[in-house]
């Protein structure tokens, strides 16, 4: 019977060999990797998503043909390459262990289960693909990725209206600043090892600033724990060679350092929300004491756990005066605004206190997710219950055994880090793509794994994941501008306006879709036949156009306002309270393109040229060895 099975598994591996031959395989799977990282790592695709209501089927179809051809190319490497069917063994069993506690749980499989499920899923079969095409191949695109997002974290602080969703605290296309710091980190620790030693410098500090910008507190100081594990794995007899990066580190250094105090002097919010973040980690012990010492009647109590965010907390940051709330209480929603870390502490509490009443099997991945408890640990063992506090370190055993070296101790430094402050780090694509990266570094130090390109295809394999950027790129900004053609128009809902002084009053504008890609046209940089780019409209009559100084604005009113840092300074026609005259009030605004999307799509062409003459470069230099983790 068995000898049965290995004559059946050879002949559909040899079927398999005829039907999709072996370079086309391997030049496929890169492909994959190509769009799966570009996509997903960087974020790209849940930024395009999350500003639409409904996934285009454009997106759609590229998410399931990803997954699809994924699933088919691994189940044909683990059929063809032994060596593979050791490694996704290996993973097989991780998979499982992250998995089956969903199925004992007596919760319905909800949406987030199901992303759950989809992630691991994608693990498994990115990180097989990752081992059949050429680890180290694959771990030098995600490192040049990871550069080009530090790059684009950077810009995005120097903006206000920008990508982020936290005002004064820069994402990039991640949207969340606390995603884009984490899954900066563990990309860099998972793919560091694929840089020259004469690089890494240079690298790790381009990669500091980006993660300093986003002022993710807690993500700084596990980067500084990670570095300092990743110090011990040094080869004494490599100090030389590291010497020599002194020079690329320097302009590394010069170029964040220029992107930072440029930030400061053109994005005033970032300067305040720097000062904020520095008085929030000195003042959050204080703060808990003195909110922990507060006592609340049962019924404020009852109301404090009811309010549950299902997002992360954000330290949001306003610069105009906003209109004056009574606060009696404290309430999570006023603790968080005044210091996220007490917020968070308050949220790891509830969830605490929610584990110790749930099922034995937990309540699910919903609910829990709902909870924010911004602990991995913690949002595993309430959705899963006593089982769920497996999950994160299974991940962690299994990347130090499977590595068995020393180089492994800067990425299981950072997953286990940012675990413990962020309850994302399996539910976010970017940081699931990164993870992706970090096993397949790891499993390259263990197996004797291959490059199975030959030599005289890895330039067309080169130039292939360097065009696919371009042309992904280039069909999405392209629909950018079009939905930049098409105006903005709300109406404002006046609990929203607030007194700015005397008779003048302001309005915050929200985020739009696809903010930092489009942005409100400036009416003082664009005055063609007296059409500004923003209207405001009374009662469905027009306004003076936005285009006055806030001198007139105060002093004189009688319906001038200005448009200015995302926001309308105005008066009323009659100076009255907009706040109480019982008038509708309406904005209409032209979209243009936003200079930082015209410098990220230029700065990604330059990417792409000096990506495809690195790889060239490294592959000449290295022939057809497949390095492990130095």
């Amino acid at each position: 019977m068995k000898t049965y099975i290995k004559a059946l598994v050879m002949k559909i591996a040899n079927i398999n060999k005829v039907i999709l031959p072996g370079h086309l395989t391997e030049r496929f799977g890169i492909a994959l990797l190509t769009i799966y990282l570009f996509l997903f790592q960087t974020g790209l695709l849940t930024y395009i998503s999350s500003q639409l209501q409904s996934t285009p089927k454009s997106i759609s179809s590229i998410i399931y043909f990803t997954y699809g051809a994924s699933a088919f190319l691994s189940i044909f490497f683990v059929i063809y390459n032994q060596e593979i069917r050791r490694i996704a063994l290996n993973l097989l069993i991780l998979s499982l262990i992250l998995i089956l506690p969903i199925f004992l749980n007596s919760s319905p499989i909800d949406s987030i289960s199901k992303n759950y499920i989809v992630g691991i899923a994608s693990i498994f079969t990115f990180t097989v693909i990752s081992c059949a095409v050429g680890v180290r191949l694959v771990a030098q695109y995600a490192i040049a990725l990871v550069c080009l997002m530090s790059i684009y974290c950077l810009l995005d602080a120097c903006f206000l209206d920008g990508f982020t969703s936290t005002t004064g605290r820069a994402a990039s296309i991640f949207i969340n600043p606390n995603i884009a710091a984490i899954s900066l980190l563990i990309g860099i620790a998972g793919s560091i090892w694929s840089v020259k030693l004469k690089w890494r410098a240079a690298v790790i500090l381009l990669t500091s600033g980006a993660i300093y910008v986003t002022l993710s507190r807690t993500t700084m100081i596990i980067g500084l724990l990670a570095l300092l594990s990743g110090m011990i794995t040094i080869n004494r007899s490599k100090i030389k060679e590291i010497r020599e990066g002194l020079k690329p580190a320097i302009l590394s250094f010069i170029f964040v350092l220029i992107t930072i105090t440029f930030a400061y002097a053109n994005n005033k919010s970032f300067g305040v929300a720097t000062k904020n973040a520095l008085q929030g980690l000195i003042s959050a012990n204080a703060m808990w004491h003195e909110n922990k010492e507060n006592t609340l009647s049962p019924s404020e109590e009852s109301r404090l756990k009811a309010e549950i965010p299902v997002s992360s907390p954000n330290d949001n940051v306003r610069i105009l005066p906003t209109k004056p709330e009574t606060v009696t209480n404290p309430t999570l929603n006023d603790i968080e605004h005044t210091n996220s870390a007490v917020a968070r502490a308050m949220l790891l509490k509830q969830s605490l206190d929610a584990y110790k009443s749930a099922p034995s099997f937990g309540m699910g991945l919903e609910k829990a997710f709902k909870l924010g408890p911004h602990n991995s640990f913690v949002l595993f063992a309430v959705a899963f219950g006593h089982l769920g506090w497996i999950i994160i370190p299974s991940l962690v055993i299994f990347l130090v055994l499977i590595s068995n070296s020393k180089s492994c101790i800067p990425s299981a430094v950072a997953i286990l880090g940012a675990s413990f402050f962020s309850h994302d780090i399996l539910l976010s694509v970017p940081s699931v793509a990164a993870i992706v990266i970090v096993i397949s570094g790891a499993i390259s130090n263990s197996f004797s794994l291959k490059i199975q390109i030959a030599h005289h295809q890895k330039e067309r394999v080169i130039l292939l994941v360097a065009i696919i950027p371009l042309l992904l790129t280039s069909i999405i900004t392209f629909n950018i501008g079009n939905i930049s053609e098409k105006p903005l128009n709300f109406d404002i809902n006046t609990k929203d306006i607030s007194l700015h002084m005397g008779n003048t009053y302001y309005f915050g504008i929200p985020q739009h879709k696809f903010s930092g890609a489009i942005r409100i046209e400036d009416s003082r940089t664009n005055t063609i036949n007296n059409q500004y780019g923003v209207k405001l409209f009374e009662n469905s009559h027009s306004m003076i156009s936005c285009n006055s100084k806030i001198e007139e604005i105060v002093f004189q009113g009688n319906g001038k306002c200005l448009y200015e840092d995302r926001g309308i300074v105005f008066s009323t026609t009659d100076n009255s309270s907009p706040i109480h005259n019982n008038r509708k009030y309406q904005l209409q605004a032209n979209m243009t393109i936003h200079p930082l999307l015209i410098l990220m799509v230029t700065i990604l062409f330059i990417w792409s040229a000096v990506w495809y003459w690195a790889a060239r470069h490294s592959f000449v230099l290295e022939g057809h060895k497949e390095c492990a983790a130095s």
